[in-house]
């Protein structure tokens, strides 16, 4: 679900964006300083805005592109904590199963999705 405009003016507000590293500050106005934020939820990191649980690529890529993604964002890597811009994409869902894991013991491979 897309952020309301209230959630993106505090997005825009209290937090901060290193894409190279792809990490996710906020800034606490009680410490004045700005602190890595993102707790794993099924591996994503998540982060709170505004007391709704949003996934820190989510808040990565708007903060790197000024726009919020219309598709799904997927992690190029497969490492869904890495949040280096270069690791993420926007993708349609079909796109997004492309680039699954699968399990060990799962028989389909890879040319068989295709």
């Amino acid at each position: 679900k897309p952020p309301t405009e209230k959630e993106i003016a505090y997005i825009d507000e209290y937090f901060d964006y290193n894409p190279l590293a792809g990490q996710l500050f906020r800034f606490k106005k009680k410490l004045q300083l700005f602190r890595e934020v993102g707790a794993l939820n099924n591996g994503y990191l998540v982060s709170r805005v505004l007391g709704r649980e949003v996934y820190n690529h989510h808040i990565c890529w708007y903060l790197y592109y000024k726009k919020w993604p219309v598709l799904q964002i997927d992690h190029r890597y497969r490492c869904r904590s890495n949040n280096k811009i270069d690791n993420l994409f926007e993708v349609t869902g079909s796109e997004q199963n492309k680039n699954k894991s699968y399990p060990k013991h799962n028989k389909i491979t890879d040319a068989e999705i295709e």
